[in-house]
């Protein structure tokens, strides 16, 4: 079994420098897991925030999807499985799904993104946007009982 590796993250969310600790880790069946201790992953399916306070927690779950997939290898067609760790389980027919959606999103904007031109306050940039419904990713979402964390691993 290959050793754990501690690499730290850090990129920009908005005007904000967000830095993190990622655990990254080979094992011994050709998979490959990044994993962020001490992240607390919500659903915001049942969630009754004000719609800013929502938008900015997407924002930062899908730039955190982002960040994790930075560290994962490109091999397409792979099998991501994300876990959730938490104190208490989440309903699985439908919130531990809705939690992943942003992570999800950001995980598939590095692996299958598109550069595309948007227009934003008069001015033309460009958006790298991924599709995760790519049929060469298949999704598989667990949940275990422990200390908040989530982990992403990617297999063949």
């Amino acid at each position: 079994m290959k050793r754990a590796k501690m690499v730290p993250i850090a990129y920009t969310l908005g005007r904000r420098r967000v830095s993190l600790l990622l655990v990254e880790h080979a094992n011994d069946d050709g998979s490959f897991t990044v994993a962020n201790p001490g992240y607390k992953l919500e659903s915001k399916a049942n969630a009754r925030d004000h719609f800013r306070t929502a938008a900015r927690k997407t924002k930062e779950q899908r730039a955190l999807g982002q960040a994790m997939a930075t560290r994962l290898p490109r091999d397409l067609p792979c099998t991501i499985t994300c876990t959730r760790f938490g104190k208490r389980s989440l309903d699985t027919r439908g919130n531990l799904e809705h939690a992943f959606k942003a992570v999800r999103d950001g995980i598939a904007d590095v692996l299958v993104g598109v550069p595309r031109k948007v227009k934003r306050k008069g001015q033309t940039i460009t958006v790298v946007v991924g599709d995760d419904s790519d049929p060469r990713i298949t999704w598989d979402f667990l949940q275990e009982r422990g200390d908040y964390a989530i982990t992403v691993r990617v297999s063949r």
